[in-house]
């Protein structure tokens, strides 16, 4: 019997004609290991004594397919998920932020308001309700603040609220520009992982040294699906391809 697998990979196949300019190999985590084989069988009948039986079958197709899953996630993990290596980029975005609003002046620092654009960007709420009222948006302002308005002034980086709001907890965001940042599903021309082959090995009593597992032909039948279980696992689905050289999809060999 098989007990289990382990040494589980994946191999780039067309990264060499990409920027990469070589291929890569994914020792990824993976958690789950399903490979299935689904058939249609072929079936010729003949009318036998008044009811009409099989005389004989065949296997007509026969689909093969793998799934491979993990919980473990790093930065690598997450760009195979998303079947893409990362490209840095220049890009803008909106950055959350939690601040308490302080008695007089009612104001707070945030060095990332450092144009106007940027604290026009701005957008705050209160999270709780309390003496200055529910829960709530707040509206952007300038010069005389009304009750639950705000102003972001990028002249000393600034927000200031409106004295109400004193003790309230006010979650914002703002705009923040990063330049050169690793970036997964932003650059216009994504490097994508594509075709893969597939290694493992199986472990079982009668196997001392193991099983080795070969699909040399995997391409994406589906995107990633993200289970949000106690522990999220992300969900891979492959097709399994019958590759130049080989008569199945599927070759297992036993180790010396």
């Amino acid at each position: 019997m098989l007990s289990g697998v382990g040494r589980l990979a994946l191999i780039t196949r067309s990264l060499s004609a990409t920027a990469i300019a070589q291929e890569l190999m994914i020792p990824g985590k993976f958690s789950q290991f399903n490979l299935n084989v689904e058939t249609e069988n072929k079936k010729a009948e003949a009318w036998i004594d008044g009811v009409k039986e099989n005389v004989s079958s065949a296997i007509g197709k026969r689909t093969t397919t793998l799934q491979l899953a993990f919980q473990y996630l790093d930065w690598f993990h997450l760009q195979l998920a998303q079947d893409e290596l990362a490209t840095n980029v220049n890009v803008t975005l909106p950055i959350y932020k939690t601040v308490t609003v302080p008695a007089t002046p009612f104001k707070i620092t945030d060095a990332d308001i450092s144009s106007a654009g940027i604290a026009s960007s701005v957008k705050a709420y209160v999270t709780d309700r309390g003496s200055w009222g529910e829960a709530g948006y707040l509206v952007a302002e300038s010069g005389t603040l009304a009750a639950r308005e705000f102003e972001a002034d990028h002249t000393d980086t600034s927000i200031t609220f409106h004295s109400g709001l004193a003790g309230a907890s006010v979650t914002y965001v703002v705009d923040k520009a990063f330049t050169s940042i690793p970036s997964i599903g932003k650059a216009p021309d994504a490097i994508k992982i594509g075709e893969v082959s597939f290694i493992g090995k199986g472990y079982g009593p009668e196997f001392p040294n193991g099983v080795f597992i070969h699909i040399p032909s995997l391409t994406r039948s589906g995107s990633p699906s993200l289970q949000t279980d106690d522990v999220p696992t992300f969900e891979i689905p492959f097709d399994c391809n019958v590759a130049s050289g080989y008569r199945t999809p599927v070759q297992y060999y036993r180790l010396p």
